[in-house]
């Protein structure tokens, strides 16, 4: 698999990982996935974003998301939070096994900061 696809996929896992912890329901998790990889898709370059970036494509965008607004609010807060590092996709895919085997929140609260 190519390096670029192998970072989207990474950065997806990311993504996934943080609509998980934030525990958002499907059908707002598949919106603000549909939202992200369109956007990601539209991205010349993925070194880097900006939330008034999303902003901006959202104003563009004419998907089929159904709830944009709430997909809107959690791709900015995730690329707000998140810059597209590989070192950043690693810490959360860490993160998401950490709840898969079980651990409590506050531990993986913990280990993120």
């Amino acid at each position: 698999m190519p390096a670029s696809k192998t970072h989207i996929t990474s950065i997806l896992q990311s993504f996934s990982t943080y609509l998980e912890m934030r525990q958002v329901s499907d059908a707002v998790a598949e919106d603000a996935v549909l939202f992200f990889v369109e956007y990601l898709r539209k991205k010349p370059s993925l070194t880097s974003w900006k939330p008034e970036d999303v902003v901006t494509f959202a104003k563009k965008s004419s998907g089929s998301v159904h709830d944009k607004k709430h997909a809107i609010t959690l791709v900015t807060q995730f690329v707000t939070n998140f810059p597209p590092h590989q070192a950043n996709v690693l810490l959360h895919q860490y993160l998401l096994a950490l709840k898969h085997d079980g651990c409590s929140e506050a531990t993986i609260r913990n280990y993120r900061s």
